[in-house]
């Protein structure tokens, strides 16, 4: 009998341990990542999309992967448009300098406008 009340009790905790689990939200980046618009947010966002295949951000530490120069974007420090201008030429909406962006940018509203606050944010 003692056996048997270990059992069901040890049963009993497992359940408790798993409804628990079960219950606690789970940790989405992709919708914390849309929420804030922030810059930081944005930095993930560029490393998601590949954009540091083709651009420098030198003040954030980050390197073009490009080898060939034909390819190689500018360094994305001090940009001086605004947010709006940014955005639209990312999405291929608009020109910058007579050019539109090579490639699209994917994602969201919230997260193309991360990326405009961290390439804004990118000043020395």
């Amino acid at each position: 009998m003692k056996r048997v009340l270990t059992i069901i009790g040890s049963a009993a905790v497992v359940l408790v341990v798993l409804s628990l689990v079960w219950s606690f939200p789970t940790a989405n980046p992709v919708a914390a990542r849309e929420g804030s618009g922030s810059a930081d947010a944005g930095k993930q966002v560029f490393l998601d999309q590949k954009c540091d295949l083709c651009h420098d951000v030198s003040t954030a530490g980050i390197t073009a992967k490009t080898k060939s120069a034909a390819m190689k974007g500018p360094d994305l420090v001090n940009i001086a448009t605004d947010e709006a201008a940014i955005a639209a030429y990312l999405k291929q909406e608009s020109e910058m300098n007579g050019k539109k962006h090579k490639k699209a940018i994917k994602g969201s509203d919230d997260e193309i406008a991360s990326v405009v606050a961290f390439i804004k944010a990118q000043t020395k």
